[in-house]
């Protein structure tokens, strides 16, 4: 039977992922900013390292991964108003900013260094795969 891990913060687990805390906020609110990126330049990877029991990794299950970032409000279409008023959803703002789940399934008998690779194009994040690595340890 697959098993649920619950949740892992990235804002809060500063010490499991890759590249550091400046640079991963700065490559994801890149993604926000009016500027445009070059289209050129090829996607990097967030490192992110889950440790598992062997049972864990014997059942299969999913993760959530709190990823913060910005969408686009989908009250307003991002526009902070609907009609003259404005958008109690957002505020005004046009975005909704916080931490959001990506579920990242691992199937039942992986093994040590198992690596889950994710793309985050539904998050507005168009410069980040999300690389989840998956590790094996008694020790938790």
């Amino acid at each position: 039977m697959p098993t649920g891990l619950g949740t892992a913060s990235l804002t809060r687990s500063f010490h499991s992922y890759r590249p550091s805390f400046d640079e991963l906020f700065d490559r994801i609110f890149n993604n926000f900013r009016q500027t445009s990126q070059p289209k050129s330049k090829p996607r990097e990877n967030l490192n992110v390292v889950i440790t598992l029991t062997p049972d864990q990794a014997f059942r299969g299950g999913q993760i959530n991964v709190a990823l913060l970032t910005e969408l686009t409000c989908p009250s307003c279409s991002g526009q902070g108003w609907i009609g003259v008023y404005e958008c109690w959803r957002c505020n005004g703002n046009g975005i909704l900013s916080g931490e959001y789940p990506v579920i990242i399934s691992f199937p039942s008998g992986i093994s040590d260094n198992h690596v889950v690779r994710k793309p985050l194009d539904y998050y507005e994040i168009k410069n980040l795969y999300l690389t989840v690595h998956f590790r094996i340890s008694e020790m938790l």
